[in-house]
């Protein structure tokens, strides 16, 4: 099973996009599909998955290595940011995010879009702690840590 958290600790310089949804829009056909052969279904959603796969790895060419939505993370999204070694953090409140925006000077962007260098926050490192013990649920707790 894949976590939404491919690293724990990262002492790279991080940059973070964060972004309000990562998650692609499915198609939902509005009859019946009948798929006669294997290979039909294996090209049925193809181009969906090459189109996400193209966005994925067009952030991960402006150089963000960490990835921070406030909405759900779809199961293709956390597939190719796994490939890619970009951490995804899923953070439910705006405020939150918004205050995560200020900390890294990052803005938050409304699609899942390549962010410009001016978009991009910063910081020194991303340490992600269990917290609880272990007769409790655990929270995790996401620790930012910038020299700005």
């Amino acid at each position: 099973m894949e976590s939404a958290f491919p690293q724990r600790r990262s002492d790279s310089p991080p940059t973070f996009s964060p972004h309000l949804s990562t998650s692609h829009p499915a198609y939902k056909p509005q009859g019946t599909v009948l798929l006669n052969t294997a290979a039909e279904l294996k090209s049925y959603s193809k181009g969906e998955e090459d189109l996400l796969e193209n966005q994925i790895k067009a952030i991960h060419a402006t150089g963000a290595n960490v990835i921070v939505t406030g909405a759900k993370v779809g199961d293709m999204a956390l597939h190719y940011c796994n490939r890619l070694g970009i951490m995804v953090v899923k953070l439910s409140s705006k405020f939150d995010l918004r205050r995560l925006c200020r900390a890294t000077s990052a803005t938050a962007l409304p699609r899942l879009t390549p962010p410009t260098p001016h978009e991009l926050g910063h910081c020194d490192t991303v340490v992600l702690e269990e917290v609880g013990c272990a007769c409790r649920p655990k929270k995790l707790l996401l620790r930012c840590i910038s020299s700005l």
